[in-house]
């Protein structure tokens, strides 16, 4: 029981810190868009996507994150 306890505390914790980044992001917090972007890439706390992965360092790169940029550049 405790641990299914911590389990799930630990998601909702995920949970909160994605939601974090996302809204960071959405005020143009530039390497927050880049861990979105990770996160998305790997399919750590959220389903695996690509696509919005590279939306995210898309961007994280308009808004000067050069590794960002430099992933972008390497997937073409």
């Amino acid at each position: 029981m405790r641990l299914m306890l911590i389990a799930i505390m630990i998601v909702a914790t995920n949970a909160s810190e994605f939601t974090a980044m996302e809204k960071a992001c959405d005020n143009k917090i530039a390497t927050a868009c880049y861990e979105v972007g990770f996160l998305y890439e790997t399919g750590v706390w959220v389903d695996k996507d690509s696509n919005k992965a590279q939306e995210y360092y898309l961007k994280s790169c308009e808004y000067g994150y050069d590794k960002a940029c430099t992933i972008l550049d390497k997937s073409k």
